[in-house]
């Protein structure tokens, strides 16, 4: 047998794999997406799609923007939307629920979805950042996850801050987050 493209679609054919038909779109026009709904779909304009833990969603303040729940399977499409502004991870999203071991090789699936939202939402000018990269250092898929991100919020030189401009109110919020664990931890 060569080694071309015809031979292998042959050989997909004899075996009955070519043959299968590709997922049918709905006659009524829903995505999984909308199916989904809920949490999974922002209401405004300015949302933030978010992979953390419970405790951060319900502390977020909806006055600077809707946290929207980051869901496998369908992160891509949830940062396809125009309405999604920004996405922010927090690490302890990997360590329970939906987005467990995302970062250690065990679900590399995982791993692979949060960089290609991200890489839309980049794609698109829209930041994504990250809450304590340092705890991606030492797990096999964290290279792909940082790669993602355009700021990590733990890790910010004191050139870019000294200028003292002005930040979102959504930048600060998510530094006061990470000031009050940094606390917590010593």
């Amino acid at each position: 047998m060569s080694n071309n493209l015809g031979d292998i679609t042959t050989l997909l054919e004899k075996l009955g794999r070519a043959s299968t038909p590709a997922v049918k779109e709905s006659d009524y026009g829903i995505s999984l997406i909308e199916l989904i709904g809920g949490t999974a779909k922002p209401s405004t304009d300015n949302a933030t799609l978010v992979i953390a833990p419970q405790w951060v969603l319900d502390a977020w303040p909806r006055e600077i923007s809707e946290p929207v729940s980051c869901v496998p399977g369908i992160a891509q499409q949830q940062a396809m939307s125009a309405q999604i502004s920004s996405m922010f991870i927090h690490p302890e999203a990997f360590t329970s629920g939906v987005w467990l071991n995302s970062h250690t090789g065990a679900n590399h699936h995982l791993a692979q979805e949060i960089f290609d939202a991200g890489r839309e939402l980049r794609a698109h000018g829209r930041n994504v950042l990250v809450l304590n990269g340092d705890f991606l250092n030492d797990h096999h898929d964290s290279a792909l996850i940082r790669a993602t991100c355009t700021v990590q919020l733990d890790d910010i030189p004191e050139e870019d801050l000294e200028e003292q401009a002005p930040q979102s109110p959504l930048w600060n919020w998510l530094i006061s987050l990470n000031d009050k664990i940094g606390e917590e931890q010593k």
